[in-house]
């Protein structure tokens, strides 16, 4: 793993911490470094295999990105 992933790796993970604390996917996005939400969904979905808000539907109650699988 680059550095820039394993940064862009921590950011995601943040990212959804914020996300099910009740942060909008944008705001979460801009609180963890991307200048983008665009670029950040598109990370999201490659390391996630779904889009943020699908993320957030399927892992409601659960404790953040570890119950996700990882590629």
């Amino acid at each position: 793993m680059s550095a820039t992933e394993y940064i862009n790796h921590l950011r995601l993970k943040e990212s959804v911490t914020l996300m099910q604390s009740g942060c909008r996917i944008s705001e979460a996005a801009y609180a963890t470094g991307f200048s983008s939400p665009n670029y950040s969904k598109r990370l999201f979905q490659r390391k996630f295999g779904m889009s943020p808000s699908n993320y957030l539907k399927e892992h409601s109650g659960r404790e953040g990105p570890k119950a996700a699988h990882h590629k």
